[in-house]
């Protein structure tokens, strides 16, 4: 059985489809996982010539968890803008 956070997610995506229609929707998870198929692809080349050209393992980590905070920032700026959105509220109305 899902958590709340599955819950509230599943929510929020239901929403979304039927605010933006099924096709826009779909779109968006492309795009999605295309970023995740580009991150599979280059990810492991990019973090071994960084360890090839330092000679240290520290540096790619270190490129690992900048880029894992950068993308976490949408989310913590988006989230309830998403939720808004997703639910059909405006500014004027929160």
């Amino acid at each position: 059985m899902p958590g709340k956070a599955a819950n509230r997610a599943f929510r929020i995506a239901g929403a979304t489809c039927q605010a933006v229609g099924s096709v826009v929707a779909g779109q968006g998870i492309a795009v999605i996982l295309l970023c995740g198929d580009f991150g599979g692809l280059f990810g492991p080349s990019a973090l071994g010539l960084i360890l090839q050209a330092s000679g240290s393992s520290r540096l790619p980590a270190y490129v690992m968890a900048a880029l894992l905070a950068a993308a976490a920032l949408p989310a913590v700026f988006f989230r309830n803008a998403e939720a808004s959105i997703a639910f059909g509220k405006t500014n004027h109305q929160q």
